[in-house]
């Protein structure tokens, strides 16, 4: 091969070489804009569909701000202890202050639903028989898992009531005088209506009455203090 065509294909092989190095760097372009766009894409889904990048799990995603402010804000008006009581041990949420009328049996079940007392959240209502027994302190035969058989699933009288449902506390011997939660108030220590009515005493429905920790039935029309409860959700 001559000196001059030796250089020309020196010439040729050097711009060769430098096409290929251009390509590979427009490649590598390329290749960055592939991940911006998909980054793009993962920033228009929710956090918690977000796909993590460095092998972790979503779990390990924090809450939003939003999320975190929402959350406390519902806790301080659920958890107001001036005007409600929360039982995080059967997972219910009591007004704490009884209003000062007596009701029958159909005004103390609107009251509650239809949350006359102005009450936190939803889903307020008269509790059964079982719910109010959470209620009992002093009085072992008649607090929850006791020796009455009374409960929302038992509530026939010859088949669930008996005297450890009634007698076994003395009358007015509870802590300070009432068998009820201290945190509860009202102006009396005195019964208070469940929505459970009687299987086998037509139109009767059963009271819890604190001042003795008794369960005891009587007649709708009686008047008696009303304690409305919701879930702790």
């Amino acid at each position: 091969m001559t000196t001059g065509r030796l250089c020309l294909f020196v010439i040729l092989v050097t711009v060769a070489a430098l096409a290929c190095d251009s390509g590979d760097e427009d490649q590598g372009q390329g290749s960055n804009g592939s991940v911006d766009a998909s980054a793009d894409v993962r920033s228009e889904a929710g956090p918690g569909d977000a796909t993590p990048t460095d092998g972790s799990s979503n779990d390990d995603l924090t809450p939003s701000q939003d999320t975190t402010k929402d959350t406390a804000a519902l806790d301080g008006e659920d958890f107001d202890p001036e005007v409600v009581w929360v039982d995080e041990a059967y997972a219910l949420i009591w007004q704490r202050v009884a209003p000062e009328a007596r009701m029958s049996v159909e005004e103390a079940i609107a009251y509650c639903e239809e949350n006359q007392g102005g009450l936190p959240g939803l889903g307020w209502r008269l509790p059964n028989i079982s719910e109010l027994r959470t209620l009992v302190r002093g009085c072992p035969a008649t607090a929850p898992d006791g020796l009455c058989g009374l409960t929302e699933s038992c509530t026939d009288f010859e088949a669930c009531w008996s005297t450890d449902c009634w007698s076994t506390c003395t009358l007015g011997d509870g802590p300070g005088g009432c068998y009820r939660e201290p945190a509860l108030k009202s102006d009396s220590c005195s019964a208070a209506w469940s929505s459970d009515s009687v299987d086998d005493q037509m139109g009767r429905y059963w009271y819890l009455n604190f001042r003795r920790a008794g369960l005891h039935h009587d007649i709708p029309d009686v008047e008696s203090e009303v304690r409305c409860v919701r879930w702790l959700q």
